[in-house]
């Protein structure tokens, strides 16, 4: 289980989510450095013209992709329910589509 800052995370009980749009707008470059196990930031991003529950992946700062539309919600409330955002555990990197797990805060 990863630890970020002071805080322990486990993956949530979900199949692998494939993150879209990394060939867009030149995303594909942020994840030239990726590898399996790093994390990623999962931000709502509710003023989103296309899907008022659209949620970012963010890699080493930087907007890298989308959770796939049909996701978004389930994410959208669950990032709801936890807090500000959450974070996803990358599962698959292979310089053309990268797959992570999302995470959840461990109870204290």
């Amino acid at each position: 289980m990863p630890k970020i800052g002071e805080r322990n995370y486990a993956q949530l009980d979900m199949v692998p989510i494939k993150v879209m749009g990394v060939k867009y707008e030149g995303r594909l470059s942020s994840w030239e450095a990726a590898k399996v196990d790093d994390v990623v930031e999962l931000k709502r991003e509710p003023g989103n013209e296309h899907d008022s529950n659209a949620v970012g992946v963010h890699f080493a700062g930087k907007l890298a992709g989308y959770i796939p539309r049909e996701l978004a919600r389930q994410v959208a409330k669950a990032i709801d329910a936890y807090g500000q955002c959450l974070f996803g555990q990358l599962v698959k990197v292979d310089g053309e589509s990268v797959w992570f797990k999302v995470l959840k805060p461990e109870e204290e």
